[in-house]
């Protein structure tokens, strides 16, 4: 993928999770992972790193930020963040092109990035 085409698939995938966390923002475990999200990156700048095999070689960055229960897109670069975001680009076109599999089914998103900076799931 091109750059300008990692934006766009980058975008609807941003927009896909978001689209989920609303969809599901009442239920379990979706309204406490909101709420500790919110408490925990709240307004921070998080860099959502992409990378197609080596995850030390991003071909794209881009800063983010969870407010919320929304994933907002801050910048199309990297700027100073407290927190990084690694991301397949194969995975994200693959969200992208089952989003409404994805939107229905929130569990299957990877959501490993926001429950490590959680700590759920690491008792």
């Amino acid at each position: 993928m091109n750059s300008q085409e990692t934006r766009t698939f980058f975008i609807k995938y941003i927009n896909t999770c978001n689209l989920a966390l609303r969809r599901h923002k009442d239920g379990l475990p979706y309204k406490q992972i909101i709420e500790l999200g919110n408490k925990v990156l709240g307004g921070k700048n998080v860099i959502a790193k992409i990378y197609v095999d080596d995850l030390n070689q991003p071909v794209d960055a881009y800063t983010v930020r969870f407010n919320d229960g929304t994933i907002d897109v801050v910048s199309y670069d990297e700027e100073e963040a407290e927190h990084e975001w690694n991301l397949r680009e194969s995975y994200i076109e693959t969200v992208v092109q089952n989003s409404d599999d994805y939107i229905a089914h929130p569990e299957k998103l990877e959501w490993d990035w926001l429950k490590s900076r959680l700590q759920i799931g690491n008792e």
